[in-house]
């Protein structure tokens, strides 16, 4: 699945379908928690904020806290990655 998404100022939660409160972007698998991951975008800067127990990596190493991202290719889980450009455009 592919997915084309204009980040805003603020937060954009990323988890399951069976998530307590509805995600803002819905990914199926085996390796998506309920509730995944953050991308915060404020002051012109995104951050990665992964869930506890949760798989998402920058450039190759694993991401347990938060992550300060640029341009590159990220992985949320071990089948799911998205691009981010420096316009704040992310594909999941």
């Amino acid at each position: 699945m592919l997915f084309c998404l204009c980040l805003q100022e603020g937060t954009t939660t990323i988890g399951n379908e069976d998530a307590p409160l509805k995600s803002d972007i819905v990914l199926n698998g085996p390796g998506i928690a309920a509730e995944h991951c953050v991308i915060k975008y404020t002051d012109n800067n995104v951050y990665l904020l992964p869930h506890s127990q949760a798989y998402c990596s920058v450039n190759g190493l694993d991401v347990t806290e938060p992550t300060r991202l640029t341009q590159g290719i990220y992985h949320i889980d071990v089948t799911h990655l998205f691009g981010l450009g420096v316009s704040a455009i992310i594909t999941l």
